[in-house]
């Protein structure tokens, strides 16, 4: 898929999915019973948190220095950003928080899955950093839809309102 290299919606519609999906898949095999479906709960788990931190970093449009990174602005012109898509944008910025606030999203993803910090141990509950910016960035999806139409996104924001809404809290 050469001619996919260069749009932008490719890697974000991507990154829903499989957001959208893995949390499903969390949710709905959640009580493993042998090695082989804890490994997999555990590969579903660091997924799902892997894509919840790129793809909050690409709506916050968190700037690593690399000029080929995807941000918000490639998906929607920030001339059509509402006001209801800044103030989302500010939410999830200051929920999300950075790398040196220990205990935000932000920190706990860093040291707790990414990095081989001395912070982690074997296992870890993430649900207060789902629980936190999962919302946000439902609702972000949503306006983004609103404004681009996109059908992919729209296929994956029905999906979760079916089966994946019932959980949050």
């Amino acid at each position: 898929m050469e001619e996919d290299k260069n749009n932008p919606w490719v890697i974000f519609n991507y990154e829903v999915f499989m957001l959208i999906y893995t949390t499903y898949l969390s949710k709905v095999y959640n009580k493993p019973k042998e090695i082989e479906q804890l490994t997999q709960v555990n590969a579903l788990v660091e997924s799902r948190f892997l894509h919840l931190r790129v793809l909050t970093e690409l709506l916050i449009s968190k700037n690593k220095g690399y000029s080929d990174d995807i941000c918000l602005n490639d998906i929607i012109d920030e001339s059509l950003h509402s006001s209801f898509i800044k103030n989302l944008i500010d939410e999830l910025k200051a929920t999300y928080g950075k790398s040196s606030d220990e205990g935000s999203p932000c920190w706990t993803l860093n040291k707790m899955l990414v990095h081989p910090s001395r912070f982690r141990s074997s296992a870890y509950n993430y649900s207060s950093v789902y629980d936190s910016l999962f919302p946000i960035i439902f609702n972000l999806l949503t306006e983004i839809h609103t404004f681009t139409l996109n059908e992919d996104l729209n296929k994956y924001l029905v999906f979760a309102q079916k089966n994946i809404i019932q959980f949050i809290k």
